[in-house]
């Protein structure tokens, strides 16, 4: 696709889109004034507080789901008070069942969607865009979410306070969140504002602003208004976070363990309400949690989400495109934060390396979003050290849509000079025929690495339709021969043909020039009965190479799939897939299939129980055709909770492959055991074991969070070979200290 073609693709595109907007209702949303108060209440899920009696109120609700729109089955207050530093929320959630009350977790940023829940959203800029959501539930366990768009960051963290308490009457919850922990724009009066109550044991969600079951809180688009905000305080703005990791390491093959202590210095300062720079020096990860293992039978690479804090931080402002939006499909990202911290040495491998130090600066300022970081990257040794930037700057257009671009610099697996220049556009109408949503994109990207000059495109275009009752999607998206983000993510086939004298397809090459058109559609049944949804869908993508050969395509049908008001669910599924192999493709083992062809059929049952009860569980079983062959997927998970403190999992996962290369079985083994003392104390051990690497290793960790910012963890990791018996590898323990201070 030339450069001219696809420019002519945008502007058909921008055109498409800008018109719908024209037609755009404006539709008067609900509003509330805060209240100002000198004694702010003590945060302690007790609405006892003399303060409170004043405070502004919100009791007027409607049903989202069962019924939209209907009278909601419970009473709800929400009071809203401010003292200039912090703004408190105090939620009253009337309940005439209170045994019902489901409230099972109470570990920090756990997932609350299976509890009785609240959630704030806070669109701080009133720019119907971009925000951030706060949940909580009966127990007290919190949940923050960074809110980019139509994109959404759960592992994102900042300091609030929230407590709750359950009675007789009900639960109640409060909640103090300081405007140091949020961006905002001092000259406005007005926030964008929405609340929404979850009641588990019937499915019922409620909302202050917008009844559409397809949006939630974090679609600022139809969110309310929070008026009396000017005056607020942010201090300085000035946050130093020093901390020190005690750590020791044995390695099998060493006598003398190796121990260590290392100080690292995190450093944030709001030099404006609305802008803020951060600083970390002699970094330190090893608290992070452990990446889930997989194993991978297919061609592609896989991809594993970002968990470092200092990476976490705003990193929606770094978010481009339908890459954030589009979970299964990250071919050509132009920015992974992931590849920073690992670096390809003098034999090719990849190696983890330290960072020696960090700086970014994140904000918006008018309409304009902006993020700046730079990165200097330790080197192995003989190596020289890297400096990698990433920048990014989006500008708001129209309504709720946004056009922006995006550049880096650097790449860390290879010594070859690369840069990145990018541009999107991202559309988006919550009003739009009659209150729905519709959404687009349209996107390049184009990489300049030493020793190319041709043939560094990405580029795409997306239309969807994201709605309840209707949803569909189509798009279009190609990358380049020799399109090579340094910081980005590229979906590099593993078949090989190095090993092989003969190879059937002569102009194999690493990673070919590819197009992908996709679809999808959606039609559900919405129900106010024990079954509450029924969906009928069709996914599915061809993918062709630079000679428009199809390289790869799949399409799926799931004729039904059932879920009841508690979350019981039943789906069946058929699935045709098409994979041209052009070089040797290993999948297990020692098992590698031949180039050729290979299209499949396969067909799929997946039954999941509730999570409101103690024991829940869910199987799904897939069989058919695989690369020439056929293979049988089975993969049951159960999990017990005796109590909202003891969490039990157990997770596996069995492919048994009948190839005429060989046959194989593959097995993936999780347990998780979750002790959760209290919302800010948590003891959880993972232990995972797979048989590609015959290698299983346990991460226990203990989190003490004092208050956010100030946190203790001891972590200890063990590594265990399984091929022949089990021998204990590598072992490391760990203890991290680190301790905010806010001026």
């Amino acid at each position: 696709m030339s450069l001219c073609s696809y420019r002519r693709l945008v502007l058909w595109l921008l055109l498409a889109l800008f018109i719908p907007s024209l037609t755009q209702s404006e539709e008067v949303r609900p509003s509330v004034r805060i209240v100002w108060t000198e004694t702010p209440p003590n945060v302690d899920g007790r609405l006892d507080d003399a303060a409170w009696a004043d405070a502004a109120l919100i009791d007027t609700f409607l049903q989202v789901t069962p019924v939209p729109g209907a009278k909601p089955s419970q009473r709800t207050d929400v009071r809203i008070l401010t003292d200039g530093e912090f703004i408190y929320f105090g939620i009253r959630c009337h309940d005439t069942d209170p045994e019902a009350i489901v409230a099972n977790l109470m570990l920090r940023d756990a997932l609350l969607w299976y509890d009785d829940r609240i959630v704030i959203g806070l669109d701080t800029f009133n720019d119907h865009r971009n925000g951030y959501a706060f949940e909580v539930n009966p127990r007290g366990s919190r949940h923050d979410v960074l809110v980019e768009g139509d994109a959404f960051n759960s592992d994102w963290q900042t300091l609030w306070f929230a407590e709750a308490s359950i009675d007789s009457g009900g639960w109640s919850v409060e909640i103090a969140i300081p405007f140091h922990s949020l961006n905002f724009d001092p000259e406005t009066d007005v926030w964008g504002f929405n609340f929404s109550r979850g009641i588990r044991r019937n499915d019922e969600q409620i909302r202050w602003s917008d009844t559409q079951p397809q949006r939630f809180v974090s679609d600022f688009g139809v969110a309310g208004t929070l008026e009396g905000m000017l005056g607020i305080e942010q201090g300085l703005g000035i946050t130093l976070t020093p901390s020190a990791t005690a750590t020791r390491v044995n390695e099998r093959d060493e006598s003398v363990p190796e121990n260590s202590v290392e100080p690292s210095i995190n450093a944030f300062y709001n030099f404006l309400p609305s802008v803020v720079a951060s600083f970390t020096a002699n970094t330190n990860f090893a608290e992070t949690e452990v990446d889930d293992r997989q194993v991978n039978l297919g061609r592609s690479s896989l991809f594993f989400p970002e968990k470092r804090d200092f990476f976490l931080q705003d990193s929606l402002i770094f978010s481009f495109a339908d890459y954030e939006a589009t979970r299964s499909y990250k071919n050509g990202l132009p920015f992974y934060s992931r590849k920073i911290g690992i670096v390809e040495n003098s034999n090719g491998d990849s190696e983890a390396v330290d960072i020696l130090a960090g700086g970014k600066v994140t904000g918006r300022l008018d309409r304009f979003n902006f993020g700046l970081m730079d990165v200097v990257l330790d080197a192995p040794v003989g190596e020289e050290q890297k400096n990698l930037v990433v920048g990014r700057l989006a500008m708001n257009v129209l309504e709720e849509s946004t056009v922006g671009a995006i550049f880096t610099h650097g790449n860390p697996s290879s010594d070859r000079d690369n840069s990145l220049f990018g541009m999107d556009f991202n559309y988006s109408n919550s009003d739009f025929n009659g209150g729905q949503t519709l959404m687009g994109q349209a996107w390049f990207s184009k990489s300049f690495t030493e020793g190319e000059s041709e043939e560094e495109w990405s580029y795409g275009a997306l239309m969807e339709y994201p709605n309840d009752r209707t949803r569909w999607k189509v798009g279009i998206a190609g990358v380049d021969k020799n399109y090579t983000p340094g910081l980005g993510f590229v979906d590099v086939p593993l078949e090989r043909a190095a090993s092989r004298l003969l190879v059937e397809d002569p102009d194999f090459v690493d990673r070919q020039s590819i197009r992908r058109y996709s679809g999808s559609y959606r039609n559900r049944i919405r129900r106010d009965d024990y079954i509450r949804t029924i969906d009928s869908k069709m996914i599915g993508y061809l993918i062709t190479d630079e000679f428009n050969q199809i390289d790869s395509a799949q399409f799926n049908l799931v004729p039904v799939s059932l879920r009841s008001e508690i979350g019981d669910a039943i789906t069946v599924a058929y699935r045709h897939d098409y994979q041209r192999i052009r070089g040797y493709l290993m999948v297990f083992g020692g098992v590698e299939v031949p180039p050729g062809s290979y299209p499949v059929d396969r067909g799929y049952v997946r039954i999941d129980t509730s999570h409101n009860r103690a024991v829940q569980g869910a199987i799904q079983v897939t069989h058919g055709g695989f690369y020439g062959g056929t293979s049988t997927s089975v993969s049951p998970e159960i999990s017990w909770r005796p109590n909202y403190h003891w969490l039990f999992e157990l997770e596996y996962e069995l492919n048994d492959a009948r190839l005429p290369e060989g046959d194989f079985k593959a097995h993936l083994l999780r347990a998780r055991v979750n002790v959760q003392f209290t919302p800010n104390l948590a003891w959880i051990t993972v232990a995972q074991w797979e048989n590609f690497t015959n290698s299983a290793g346990i991460n226990s960790r203990v989190h003490w969070i004092i208050e956010d910012g100030r946190e203790i963890f001891i972590v200890f990791n063990q590594g265990l070979d399984t091929d022949k018996g089990i021998t204990a590898t590598r072992s490391e323990s760990l203890i991290k200290l680190e301790w905010s201070f806010r001026f």
